[in-house]
């Protein structure tokens, strides 16, 4: 029996896109092993046209470090990293070119974000556990007598130098087995990690030849700022410097502009984000950016439209959805605002937030069924929020059950005291209830959080009245100027 596999067209497409793809990659990593870094360049960016992957971009952009394009080598690493913000060997290159430019804080960020991502695989194969480190020296000399050009001989030969504090040792056999192996991570980082410990020399090696150019190497250690202001001032600085090297550098711009918003620097941050997206407008975290300050500043519209745009660049991004749905509710777009939250709790994680916001706006489009069932989970997610069960005591009212809107109204004051609204609207439901005298208790808290909001005074004149209190009934009514 003839047996066959029928394969739909989308999927033999896309299997044949990668294939291509594919292609070009390998003969890019063959040119980078007989240094002819044009041919390399040429052939990562075909396989990025076709389609594009973090590590194309991490060898292309090690292909122009070789070459001696820093400009172009940040651009690519810079799109290696945003696809994969866990790419070590990315993180190690680029913080190597920030050691060149003087950029120590840049540096430091980098090398540290790539030694503590390389820690994560553990130890490579081929350690051997239980041996000592002077055995393992032993060892490991006489495997790199019989291979020379084992890379991996010498990065294990290095730990166990370091181990027994013989650095200068250990940096020699790293930079031999990075001379061997230039994609050898464990190497690299083994010997930047020597580096951010004070342990080796002060230079920062070049991720390939021991032949390139290198260029001295510090980092300021994290304990030595006095604030948390003043390393983003630090930071801001060295990207200002990378931006005035490299004014093509649109992560630069992103990531200066995020810091400006830490600093609340809203009009630098805006500008910065504008001048990222100017040079990539495809870059969906800058128009995320700004989209959430246009939001905090209450420019509805153009948030709505940057943040559109970040989405349909990356449907993925959950937070683009958030601050969307923030936009349209304070925009009094209700039923789009549910779309968003809705969006969010069905893709991410269990989100109390989410929950609450959707459970509020259900309240605004009377539908309090709904509104209950997500404060109910956003209850069961996060017990102390006082806003959650002030929102679902406004939902229990609009059911005209005031006993139990009482009860929610009382848990959220319990948790948040100086809420004047709460104690309003748990008054309201004491006047249902025929209870004047909680209402008028309520009424007197809340005046006495905010003596100038004058619709309180005309809620509680009302309840005097209805217990035929006259004089106190006017005196509020006329203190609101409803007489």
């Amino acid at each position: 029996m003839l047996l066959t596999i029928t394969m739909a067209y989308g999927q033999r497409d896309t299997l044949l896109v990668n294939s291509r793809s594919a292609a070009h990659y390998t003969e890019g990593k063959n040119y980078l092993k007989e240094k002819n870094y044009d041919a390399a360049i040429q052939s990562f960016t075909e396989a990025i046209a076709i389609h594009p992957t973090d590590s194309t971009y991490a060898n292309l952009g090690f292909a122009y470090i070789r070459k001696g394009d820093d400009k172009h080598a940040f651009l690519a690493l810079n799109k290696a990293i945003d696809l994969n913000e866990n790419f070590a060997w990315a993180f190690g290159l680029r913080g190597y070119l920030y050691t060149k430019i003087d950029a120590p804080e840049l540096s430091f960020n980098d090398f540290s974000r790539a030694i503590a991502l390389n820690a994560r695989v553990g130890d490579p194969a081929g350690s051997q556990v239980g041996a000592s480190d002077k055995s393992l020296i032993r060892d490991y000399t006489k495997k790199i007598g019989r291979d020379p050009k084992d890379d991996s001989a010498y990065v294990q030969r290095a730990r166990a130098y370091e181990n027994r504090e013989k650095n200068k040792q250990a940096v020699k056999d790293y930079k031999k087995a990075i001379e061997l192996n230039p994609e050898n991570t464990e190497a690299y980082y083994g010997l930047q990690n020597l580096y951010l410990q004070g342990k080796g020399p002060k230079q920062s090696p070049a991720p390939a030849e021991n032949t390139a150019d290198t260029t001295e190497f510090y980092a300021t250690q994290g304990s030595s700022y006095s604030s948390p202001e003043e390393k983003y001032a630090l930071t801001i600085a060295d990207y200002t410097k990378v931006i005035t090297l490299f004014p093509e550098n649109s992560a630069a711009f992103r990531d200066r502009g995020y810091l400006y918003a830490k600093l609340n620097k809203i009009d630098s941050a805006i500008a910065d984000f504008t001048s990222a997206i100017t040079l990539d407008p495809q870059s969906s975290p800058a128009l995320g950016y700004r989209g959430a300050l246009y939001v905090e500043t209450q420019q509805l519209d153009p948030a709505i439209t940057d943040l559109s745009a970040a989405i349909k660049i990356d449907p993925d991004a959950l937070q683009h959805y958030y601050n969307r749905g923030l936009a349209y509710y304070q925009k009094g777009a209700y039923e789009s605002a549910i779309e968003d939250f809705t969006i969010l709790i069905n893709k991410g994680q269990p989100n109390a937030v989410a929950y609450r916001y959707r459970g509020n706006l259900y309240t605004y489009i009377n539908k309090p069924a709904l509104a209950i069932a997500d404060i109910n989970n956003s209850i069961e997610l996060a017990p102390k929020e006082a806003e959650s069960y002030a929102v679902r005591g406004l939902a229990y009212a609009m059911q005209k059950d005031y006993q139990q809107a009482v009860r929610d109204f009382s848990s959220s004051i319990k948790l948040d005291p100086g809420n004047k609204t709460i104690y309003v609207n748990r008054g309201l439901a004491y006047r249902y209830l025929n209870n004047y005298k909680a209402a008028i208790k309520d009424y007197n808290e809340a005046i006495a959080l905010d003596a100038n909001d004058m619709a309180i005074y005309k809620e509680r004149g009302e309840v005097y009245a209805q217990m035929g209190k006259k004089d106190l009934a006017e005196a509020d009514f006329k203190k609101a100027g409803s007489e």
